[in-house]
């Protein structure tokens, strides 16, 4: 997998279509990795190398290392493959990471099996006659060519989820039209992977269908449409690739810098923060949020706590460097030592010959705690066996883990705040202390 990174990518598309000015804030700025993402690219290699004919099923990479390079991070070279530097980072494969990929991998073996399609297994696909990048090109996990269809999947990883279509305007209640439909257009980042391998794989396709298959949480999501209303999202972002070079328009909001590289020091985004913090408090006097405007104010609430953590964070790191940071009054900011941790034992078996020597009894020396329903759910499993091995048998069988299940409560979640889209029913509103009162009052008199 090569280390290319086109400038306008598939993946941050919801990004450069929406604050195009983005892409040349973000220029020099390296893009570094984390944990989950590393994870996700290991995952995604696993797919990558089984689907790809390897002649190993998931499992067979349970406890394996896979090497990491952050320079190119797709670059991943797996334990048996030559590697050229030195990694930077080597992730482990664990059982839940085998699930997943088993799972992901299934589903792409029976959509083929039903679909009797052409599998193509990460693609670099051509996006440049779209983006107006030179050669630039994106990477299609996988892309199945059947007859006059050409379906794209993507696999995510992460836990957040997203779906194969974008919603452009989120269905509402209009308070004169009433009930307004919510509207939808192609994923982005899917649509760049489709466009792309309609170019390089055949230009006969007059249907499309992409899907989101998304383990973690037993995701899946599948948008289909014509050429036609795909060729209209390929324009739209045409016009915005353009855009980012020639007129460039700074849109800062949550979803746009969130996981922008520039959201630190960009200015736009810092003023839209201060507008926003001051409107409807420009007099001397102190106003109170208005109840019929709390909508508006409470949409930005994930913008400024986003904005909130940058101060805090470049502040943290000006700090650190021994760099002042000083109130408009003149008072600076320092370091101090926080709360200490928790004390433990340099060495444990140390400090349990010493407490044996010291004459303590077993209870005196050791606490025991019962294990929680989630621990005891890992112990009802049957664990996976690699390739040739024997499965583990579950610690608690079928029967005790049943009865078990009815010795488990869980409290309510506390109710959060979500947009009307949500398909989860909301909470019935309180009535203001009168729940009891009859619904026919003629009965109480």
């Amino acid at each position: 997998m090569g280390a290319y990174h086109a400038r306008l990518s598939p993946s941050s598309a919801y990004q450069w279509t929406e604050c195009t000015a983005a892409p040349q804030e973000q220029e020099g700025i390296p893009n570094t990795s984390n944990e989950a993402s590393r994870i996700g690219t290991t995952c995604h290699q696993m797919c990558e190398e089984v689907l790809g004919g390897n002649g190993l099923e998931p499992h067979d990479y349970l406890g394996r290392e896979l090497w990491f390079n952050e320079e190119g991070r797709e670059e991943i070279w797996s334990e048996q493959w030559p590697h050229p530097t030195a990694p930077d980072f080597k992730v482990a494969v664990t059982q839940e990471m085998v699930d997943q990929v088993e799972t992901g991998v299934n589903f792409v073996r029976q959509l083929v099996a039903t679909s009797g399609g052409e599998l193509h297994v990460e693609q670099r696909v051509p996006i440049g006659q779209f983006t107006g990048e030179d050669g630039a090109t994106g990477t299609s996990d996988v892309c199945i060519m059947h007859g006059d269809t050409c379906a794209t999947v993507d696999f995510k990883f992460g836990r957040k989820k997203v779906t194969a279509y974008d919603v452009v305007t989120p269905a509402h209640t209009d308070p004169v039209e009433g009930h307004v439909p919510e509207v939808v257009r192609a994923n982005l980042q899917m649509a760049c992977y489709t466009l792309g391998a309609i170019e390089k794989l055949g230009n006969t396709v007059t249907k499309v269908t992409m899907v989101i298959v998304q383990p973690p949480i037993g995701h899946v999501s599948e948008y289909s449409c014509s050429i036609e209303e795909l060729r209209k999202v390929e324009e739209f972002l045409r016009t915005k690739a353009e855009e980012t070079r020639t007129s460039p328009v700074y849109a800062p909001s949550f979803s746009t810098c969130f996981f922008c590289r520039a959201k630190d020091t960009c200015t736009e985004r810092t003023r839209l923060a201060l507008t926003l913090a001051t409107t409807g408090f420009e007099d001397v006097e102190m106003k109170p949020i208005d109840p019929n405007n709390i909508g508006p104010l409470y949409q930005h609430v994930p913008f400024f706590k986003d904005w909130i953590a940058s101060v805090e964070r470049v502040a943290f790191e000006r700090l650190e460097q021994g760099l002042p940071v000083v109130r408009t009054d003149g008072v600076a900011y320092k370091l101090v030592e926080g709360q200490k941790g928790d004390r433990e034992w340099i060495n444990k078996e140390l400090a349990e010959e010493a407490l044996k020597k010291a004459r303590l009894r077993q209870d005196q020396m050791y606490t025991m705690k019962l294990i929680g329903p989630a621990g005891a759910e890992k112990l009802a499993k049957v664990k996976r066996a690699k390739k040739g091995e024997t499965a583990v048998p579950a610690v608690i069988g079928s029967t005790t883990w049943a009865h078990l299940q009815q010795m488990i409560q869980q409290s309510d979640g506390k109710p959060v705040i979500v947009l009307e889209t949500d398909p989860k029913p909301a909470i019935k509103a309180k009535a203001d202390g009168f729940e009891d009162v009859a619904d026919n009052c003629d009965d109480l008199f």
